[in-house]
């Protein structure tokens, strides 16, 4: 599960002898993209998604940097429901602030005024990210009434659709790691969130905000010694990623 950091219609390779790579969309800095294009005596760029000519352009045109992509090797059909967004407007209560600064929670907005916007449950954490163009804007402490299991990451994504109480319809996209379906309404019924938090983060969700339920840890501290990374913004990479 990966989001778009830059996008580059007329690629070329820069250790492939100049191979053409058009519609480029780089999912990770060590150069892994989406792209079309073949590269003659090499069975593929390492570790790239290589996409036919006419189907890379047609995704190219509909995505944008922070647009989540997710590769799998299993068969899914995505459907819709209204139960992810539950969660933000369900029941709201007071969360344990010792995980957080003073404040109980975090929330700058300013850091990333525009793009693509994620959220993530995290269990193992007990703790709730917001992410905006790949940089992290918020977080906070949750509560659960009762202890639940929950197996796997379960990703959906926000629609444009709202029914008549002004719920927003979202589409389950993947259960990645073999966990049951989740209940999503069950989940929502005992979460606990501090209500400011609930505020902010309802006012920027929109058309195509991923939102995350996973029993894995995010902090980056939980990672150390693991093949696990979390990809983010970062200002300094180049422009055009090397080694591709």
């Amino acid at each position: 599960m990966y989001t778009i950091l830059q996008k580059e219609v007329d690629h070329e390779s820069t250790i492939y002898k100049g191979a053409k790579m058009p519609y480029m969309q780089l999912l990770t800095w060590d150069g892994i993209a989406l792209h079309a294009g073949k590269l003659p005596g090499y069975p593929a760029s390492h570790g790239c998604v290589r996409l036919s000519e006419e189907f890379a352009e047609k995704l190219y045109s509909v995505t944008k940097n922070s647009s989540t992509v997710i590769v799998t090797d299993q068969k899914y059909a995505p459907g819709k429901t209204a139960s992810p967004g539950l969660l933000l407007s369900g029941k709201i209560g007071d969360a344990p602030l010792e995980k957080l600064p003073a404040a109980g929670f975090e929330w700058q907005p300013e850091k990333s005024a525009e793009g693509a916007v994620s959220i993530i449950f995290s269990m193992s954490d007990s703790v709730l990210y917001v992410f905006r163009n790949g940089v992290q804007i918020g977080r906070t402490a949750f509560n659960l009434d009762k202890k639940v299991a929950i197996s796997g990451s379960h990703v959906y994504s926000a629609l444009d659709s709202v029914d008549s109480d002004g719920k927003r319809d979202w589409l389950s996209v993947t259960n990645i790691g073999g966990g049951e379906n989740l209940d999503v309404k069950a989940l929502s019924e005992i979460t606990k969130i501090p209500p400011k938090f609930v505020e902010n983060a309802r006012g920027i969700i929109t058309s195509g905000t991923t939102l995350i339920i996973t029993d894995l840890p995010v902090s980056p501290e939980a990672h150390k010694g693991h093949d696990f990374s979390i990809t983010t913004a970062d200002p300094e990479q180049p422009k055009v990623p090397h080694g591709k």
